[in-house]
């Protein structure tokens, strides 16, 4: 049977219904796009599409947009530099520093005790710290070695402390009145009337050549309020020559006169000391021991770098009878500091005749 509509216009109907059914569909539901079909229309055939724009909106793609949007403002607002004013606030909360004394450098030649200006302190109140004795021990002032530090802490005042407070130890090379290094404070404990305390600083300071500062100050703190606060703090100056520093000591020749004593004989004995150093050394002490008795000390004079100098004890020692032993050691008190500090003596036995 032959329709009564052209094929034509049959054809465009049912293309108007499919595609008209399909949007109804798509704007009444949410869209899951069926697998992709291949549609072949036919090269004879001209299928013309109007111009139109497409707005698809994915659930759930915009509240992850947000939250990246908000991530980056929070990021962009870390990196803003915050005002000035915030900054000079959080420095202003910080702790505060507390500084020490200020130590004033005093121009003195050798080792002496100096004091702070003059602080009036507290009239009211009932306790005086002091420091006495601040001295160096555990070597002679030669460069390269190491010394130790010791002052007595003291409270004259007529009432205890109400607190512990604090002694510090502060180098100051040059003397310039710069501090280089400040040691480790010690406790001191709560001292009655008239009580005091040393405190030591072992092994603290290398020596170096120059002039150099060492300062003691006791309430370093501030921590105790007292009726004179100008003898809280003590100085040591230094003046270390490094032109008389060094060498390396050896005995050399060492001689017992006479040479084959007898018992009632007065015996002398004598040797060399060699600066075995390019470099001159300084004053020193030779000792001579003799079995067990104590040491005899000779002081010895600066020796220059590869000469030698000798020293004599003469007729210092009676001897009797039977084998006897004596030893001879240059640098006997460790003045010098020695490329090698381990042959400075040497020691030898001998025979007393009847």
């Amino acid at each position: 049977m032959q329709s009564s509509f052209p094929e034509t216009e049959v054809r465009f109907l049912v293309l108007a219904l499919v595609l008209g059914g399909g949007l109804y569909y798509g704007g009444h539901h949410e869209w899951n796009p069926p697998a992709i079909a291949v549609i072949s229309v036919p090269e004879t055939q001209n299928l013309i599409v109007p111009n139109a724009e497409f707005t698809a909106t994915v659930v759930g793609a915009l509240p992850v947009l947000e939250e990246e949007e908000v991530a980056r403002e929070e990021q962009n607002k870390e990196s803003v530099p915050k005002p000035v004013s915030q900054i000079i606030e959080k420095i202003s909360a910080a702790p505060p520093v507390v500084s020490p004394k200020v130590l004033v450098s005093e121009n003195i030649a050798s080792v002496v005790m100096t004091e702070e200006p003059k602080d009036p302190g507290d009239p009211n109140a009932k306790v005086n710290i002091a420091l006495s004795s601040f001295s160096h021990y555990g070597s002679a002032l030669i460069s390269g070695k190491f010394i130790g530090f010791s002052v007595i802490v003291k409270n004259e005042g007529t009432e205890a402390t109400k607190s512990t407070f604090n002694t510090q130890l502060f180098l100051d090379k040059k003397g310039d009145g710069s501090i280089d290094t400040a040691y480790q404070k010690m406790e001191t404990r709560v001292l009655e009337q008239g009580e005091q305390e040393t405190k030591i600083w072992k092994n603290a300071w290398m020596i170096e050549a120059g002039m150099h500062k060492i300062r003691v100050c006791a309430d370093i703190d501030r921590e105790i309020a007292e009726s004179l606060e100008n003898d809280n703090c003590a100085s040591l100056d230094f003046a270390i020559d490094a032109s008389v520093q060094g060498g390396d000591f050896l005995i050399e020749g060492e001689d017992v006169a006479p040479i084959s004593p007898k018992a009632g004989d007065n015996v002398s004995f004598s040797a060399f000391i060699k600066n075995a150093d390019d470099v001159k050394a300084g004053v020193s002490t030779a000792l001579l021991y003799i079995d067990s008795y104590v040491p005899i000390k000779s002081k010895m004079p600066t020796i220059p770098g590869e000469e030698r100098e000798g020293v004599v004890w003469s007729t210092i020692w009676q001897a009797t009878a039977g084998e006897h032993t004596y030893k001879i050691c240059a640098d006997g008190y460790n003045d010098i500091w020695e490329t090698d500090e381990e042959n400075n003596c040497v020691t030898h036995t001998f025979v007393v005749a009847d």
